[in-house]
């Protein structure tokens, strides 16, 4: 997704798992889904956030140790917190994509089968 210009990515990197798991319930990252599913809200969005900021600098970094000359732009929380919502929502499905290795699917369903173009083929 681009944000302000720039292609945002995430990755899962073992330092993106400390920064995650520090903010979880005792320090667990296996309370991930507890933490996020707090029942105060303004909680609940800015453990959201700091797993976007979390894996987004995890990506960055990477790249930069990858690349020769990168210059890494993570975003911070204070950018992710000036979000739209849908902006919001969108990157963090990509990041929660990333932390648990999924890759995006699209659904499709078959193609209809058209009876008039099968009775054709079969003269």
């Amino acid at each position: 997704m681009e944000i302000r210009g720039r292609e945002i990515k995430f990755l899962r990197t073992v330092g993106a798992s400390c920064e995650i798991a520090e903010i979880c319930p005792d320090g667990e990252l296996s309370r991930i889904t507890e933490m996020l599913q707090s029942k105060r809200t303004g909680d609940n969005v800015k453990a959201m956030a700091a797993v976007i900021v979390a894996l987004n600098k995890g990506y960055e970094e990477a790249k930069a140790f990858d690349e020769e000359g990168y210059k890494p732009r993570p975003l911070g929380m204070r950018e992710v917190m000036l979000l739209s919502d849908d902006d919001f929502t969108t990157l963090f499905t990509e990041a929660t994509a990333a932390f648990y290795g999924e890759v995006p699917t699209i659904e499709v369903e078959p193609p209809k089968k058209n009876k008039k173009a099968k009775a054709e083929t079969s003269d």
